[in-house]
């Protein structure tokens, strides 16, 4: 429930631009991904955690089923992708799920090289459509479930997204040569 309105926001926004820095994205995780991601996470009730995987299968669905799909952002911390290496059964779908992605109009999927403006955390932005005169908002996911962030603070996340998407990062091919 309280990430209902980034869900909700999702299936409408105009843009999606999310920085995950250990994480590959929700929105961009194969079926075994997510099920590694949350093997190595603290265990959750197993009726929770299918839950969720279904939510994540849905939000995908939602999103990449629009046609036309929305501008799609991800900036990938080089530590998600190296990661990778230690599930070999993972690997090989991920990154072909990653690059079935960045391949259609209106995505980028780009990966951080170094040290970088958005090192302090994990965010997405969201841009509702245009006609709902609402505001972009960011949403910071953490241990406790996540918060959203409004108003004018945005703009700093919007700022960061920008130094990082257009200065300290590479588009996904270029990485993975």
């Amino acid at each position: 429930p309280e990430m209902r309105v980034l869900y909700e926001t999702e299936a409408t926004a105009r843009l999606i631009r999310s920085i995950e820095l250990e994480y590959i994205p929700g929105l961009l995780q194969t079926r075994e991904y997510h099920l590694a991601a949350q093997a190595a996470q603290v265990a959750i009730d197993e009726e929770k955690a299918a839950t969720l995987r279904r939510l994540r299968t849905r939000r995908q669905e939602i999103v990449f089923g629009r046609s036309p799909l929305p501008r799609l952002q991800f900036v990938i911390g080089i530590a998600a992708l190296a990661y990778l290496d230690q599930y070999p059964e993972v690997k090989d779908a991920q990154i072909a799920r990653l690059r079935d992605v960045a391949a259609m109009p209106g995505v980028e999927v780009r990966v951080i090289t170094g040290f970088h403006a958005g090192m302090l955390g994990s965010f997405t932005i969201l841009t509702p459509q245009a006609t709902t005169r609402a505001r972009p908002f960011t949403y910071v996911e953490d241990t406790d479930g996540g918060r959203y962030v409004e108003g004018d603070i945005v703009s700093d996340y919007e700022a960061v997204f920008r130094m990082v998407r257009e200065r300290q990062s590479i588009d996904l091919e270029e990485y993975l040569r």
